[in-house]
């Protein structure tokens, strides 16, 4: 795998972390600004 595919796995790897731990939170509030956080960094990521 070259540095591009890491890199892109550690990405995926970040993602599903955040989307277990959305998944596991009980709080709907907490969990509503969870996946707010999420989908601000993935459009981030998208403008960088």
């Amino acid at each position: 795998m070259g540095r591009a595919d890491k890199q892109f796995c550690a990405f995926l790897r970040m993602i599903i972390r955040d989307l277990n731990d959305i998944h596991a939170e009980e709080d709907m509030e907490k969990k509503q600004k969870l996946i707010e956080d999420l989908k601000g960094d993935l459009q981030k990521t998208l403008e960088d």
